[in-house]
């Protein structure tokens, strides 16, 4: 009988990725190009050399603390801040820039990717060290610290489609802050002490309890998202999908910042429970400072969309 190590996983990809180009070949192959828009390779080239440099030097940060790579780590960051200059000239000067400079002079714009920046960075800083987290501080097993992700993405999907339905009548705000407050309550719950989950009525095992905690993150993330996701479309709804990308890029820049932020506190704590409780706690917190940038967003009810139709 062969095995298989656990990079074999990720060649589950390869059959949904075919089947995608089938379908994209299929659905949209009759559709034609009426232009051909120049693609900004200048500005997606530093804005990867950006992340890369920053990355690079926040993870070597998070390796180790000696001389050496403390001038390394300055050196890649001081690398990353000049392309980032050099990427804000090139998105200045480019007739197609990825990131529209006009978007930047408003404030909900740039309050709508502080949302998505913040909870991108918890959601990823969060749930990808949960197996971790399960594993080295409360000693499950490999197959438990898996599983207990699963009731987040579970609860995600119904809360996701309620939502969307509600919006109409609720508007894009209340489903925000509703959301940012089950999210910073469960993050900072999974950063107290057990003691406390039992003081206020969980009283599980340890692996249903951090089940729970997520299923109470994934009713959040399912609140919170699908009026955010619509928030940042309204701003512009001419550029609808110019919106939805540059919402993705803030996303995932945020997520790959809080990777590195946990693996630097981790890093840096004298115990993994410690490491955790302190990053879970910033990562709660910072959730909850983001609420007042929601206010700045589209208000969504479905009389000022009459009006304004």
């Amino acid at each position: 009988m062969s095995r298989y190590s656990w990079r074999s996983i990720f060649y589950i990809n390869l059959p949904i990725g075919i089947v995608l180009i089938v379908l994209i070949a299929v659905l949209l192959g009759g559709s034609e190009v009426r232009s051909r828009l120049h693609i900004d390779v200048g500005g997606a080239s530093l804005f990867f050399g950006t992340i890369l440099f920053l990355m690079l030097g926040l993870n070597l940060l998070a390796e180790s603390l000696s001389l050496s790579s403390l001038v390394l780590t300055f050196a890649f960051l001081a690398v990353s801040f000049s392309l980032f200059f050099l990427f804000f000239r090139q998105e200045k000067r480019d007739p197609n820039p990825i990131l529209d400079m006009t978007f930047l002079k408003t404030k909900p714009f740039l309050a709508a990717n502080l949302f998505n920046m913040i909870t991108g960075a918890g959601m990823q800083g969060i749930c990808a060290f949960i197996p971790l987290y399960a594993t080295s501080v409360f000693g499950l097993s490999t197959l438990a610290s898996g599983m207990v992700l699963t009731p987040r993405s579970l609860a995600m999907i119904p809360a996701s489609v309620v939502t969307s339905f509600m919006l109409w009548r609720t508007g894009y705000r209340k489903p925000m802050v509703l959301g940012l407050v089950i999210m910073s309550f469960s993050v900072l719950l999974l950063g107290q002490d057990p003691g406390l989950w039992r003081a206020i009525g969980i009283s599980f095992g340890i692996a249903e309890s951090i089940a729970l905690i997520l299923l109470f993150l994934g009713v959040g993330c399912g609140t919170a998202f699908p009026a955010s996701n619509n928030a940042c479309i309204e701003l512009m709804p001419e550029k609808a999908a110019t919106i939805t990308g540059v919402r993705g890029m803030f996303v995932y820049v945020g997520g790959a910042l809080g990777i590195s932020f946990t693996t630097i506190v981790l890093h840096l704590s004298s115990t993994p429970a410690l490491g955790f409780r302190i990053a879970f706690i910033s990562f709660g917190l910072g959730l909850l400072f983001t609420i007042p940038s929601v206010f700045l967003l589209p208000i969504g009810k479905k009389k000022e969309i009459r009006s304004s139709g």
